[in-house]
């Protein structure tokens, strides 16, 4: 699949297992991203709470399908994507060396409107995406 699949199946089940919970709080992304992936002191992770120096490592998540239980804050796949760019091209450019997005519902459209950015940033970074949507993620090929 991926490099960071390991990743997207434990982010799965806590997302799975957090909607009868009332869902993950936009303060607990950070939490469970560092857990997940060794620690947040060198990951830049959207949404959050706290600015930081770049890092190699950038993680978008978005939480925002409609119905779902998730508390205020979350972002969209097109806010994510719009955040991976901003990101990717200007704050951190060439700074951040891999950017992984985590998204419960795809935005084709947004896709559509960024797909030459990312082109671009693909050239210099790596990027992966992952629908967590379902029992088990999927890789998205961006």
């Amino acid at each position: 699949m991926g490099e960071f699949e390991g990743a997207a199946r434990t982010i799965q089940e806590h997302v799975n297992g957090a909607k009868d919970e009332g869902g993950i709080r936009v303060g607990d992304i950070p939490t469970v991203i560092g857990g997940v992936m060794g620690g947040t002191g060198g990951i830049n992770i959207y949404p959050s709470t706290k600015k930081g120096p770049c890092y190699s490592l950038a993680v978008f998540v978005s939480l925002s399908v409609t119905g779902k239980k998730y508390a205020r804050g979350h972002i969209t796949c097109r806010q994510a994507i719009e955040k991976l760019v901003q990101h990717m091209q200007g704050s951190c450019y060439k700074k951040t060396e891999v950017a992984v997005l985590f998204v419960d519902n795809w935005d084709d459209n947004a896709y559509g409107d960024w797909k030459d950015n990312l082109e671009v940033i693909k050239s210099f970074a790596h990027i992966e995406a992952y629908l967590l949507a379902g029992k088990t993620p999927t890789k998205i090929n961006i």
